[in-house]
């Protein structure tokens, strides 16, 4: 018996198979060989690899086996019978069985007696064929079954592990990359000037004209809304916040939107402090659009 998961990744075979391919263990197969298919030999009326895995081939066959001559590593050609069945531990994988039909040593064949009709015509009775060749494997299979399901059991929790923690990375990566966002777009400098005028699609010259225009009319309001706030008259902050934020909306100030906003959400233990910090972002926005036009 050997398995192999739904991708035909080969999972392992079992001690009987493995002895009828001439290999001690698994481990050793697959140090010289990842599929069983290398082992075919290509010759007419035997099992011909094509484009597709053999097991593919097999499947579409009417009772799901093919006759296969096979070289053990002894150099010894085994003619034998391949046969496929599907199975489902978690996750569906395929069981080959290979069971031995004539040894052949050169051109000296010896038959072995293999009544291979009368178990088509009684599977033939069945309506749902089974596979026919493992009766001699049941204690086997399900000795290897418990396996498969703790290896299938083992192999999920590493997965989630792996997710887990690539998970976690990913996290810590966009965190990183916000907190350089937010800081980039709250710190007032010739960095921030240039990436503001990049995306408006506007030179920077262009740009410090309209943000000059813009502390301007915020300063023109400056005396009313601090009136506003210390008679904390709510309705009338609200109306000069939302007559400045179109235009700091639409230039994509950020840090003075965010300093209007606090200012709006003042109470009246918060508002000399948020209102010294709105005046202070007007000062930066305005001294760095001098100081470019300066240069």
């Amino acid at each position: 018996m050997i398995l192999y998961d739904s991708n035909f990744k080969l999972l392992g075979a079992s001690k009987a198979t493995l002895e009828l391919l001439g290999y001690p263990s698994f481990g050793t197969f697959t140090s010289k060989h990842s599929d069983i298919s290398e082992l075919f030999v290509q010759k007419d009326g035997f099992l011909k690899l094509t484009e597709n895995h053999f097991i593919t081939d097999i499947l579409k066959e009417k009772y799901k086996f093919k006759d296969a001559l096979i070289k053990t590593s002894y150099g010894t050609l085994v003619e034998v019978i391949v046969s496929v069945s599907e199975f489902y531990l978690g996750e569906s994988g395929y069981e080959v069985d290979i069971v031995k039909k004539t040894m052949i040593q050169g051109d000296k064949k010896t038959h072995f007696e293999f009544k291979i009709q009368n178990l088509m015509e009684e599977e033939n009775k069945k309506s749902n064929l089974p596979n026919v060749f493992v009766s001699e494997y049941k204690r086997e299979i399900r000795n290897n079954n418990l396996k498969m399901s703790k290896v299938i059991a083992d192999l999920d929790r590493l997965r989630e592990e792996e997710l887990q923690r690539e998970i976690a990375k990913r996290d810590a990566e966009i965190q990183k990359l916000n907190a350089e966002i937010k800081e980039t777009e709250e710190k007032i400098d010739e960095k921030w000037l240039e990436s503001v005028a990049r995306r408006l699609e506007i030179e920077v010259e262009e740009l410090k004209g309209f943000l000059r225009n813009l502390v301007q009319g915020a300063k023109n309001e400056e005396e009313n809304l601090h009136e506003a706030i210390l008679l904390d008259d709510k309705e009338r902050v609200r109306e000069i916040a939302s007559f400045l934020l179109d235009p700091i909306d639409t230039l994509g100030v950020k840090p003075l939107k965010n300093a209007l906003e606090s200012l709006e959400n003042s109470t009246s233990e918060t508002a000399s402090e948020n209102f010294r910090k709105y005046k202070s972002v007007l000062e930066d926005i305005d001294k760095i659009a001098v100081k470019r036009n300066e240069l």
